[in-house]
């Protein structure tokens, strides 16, 4: 799991339990080269690096708006 993301969707199992839905995740690997985005809800985690180099990591809120022109 070295430096791999994690994002959980659904309910977590504290509710889940109570309405028999469960969350599910899913597991990347980052690659060299690739951006991962997604909306702020989305619950996520990050496992510790710990291999050969470096790992960087830019966090960044986007808005849109709907512009008449």
């Amino acid at each position: 799991m070295d430096g791999c993301l994690e994002f959980v969707f659904g309910r977590t199992p504290a509710t889940g339990s109570l309405t028999f839905m469960f969350a599910q995740s899913s597991i990347r690997r980052p690659v060299v080269g690739d951006i991962y985005l997604f909306p702020n809800w989305l619950e996520h985690m990050v496992y510790p690096f710990e291999g050969k180099g470096e790992r960087r990591s830019v966090a960044f809120n986007v808005n849109f708006w709907d512009i008449e022109t």
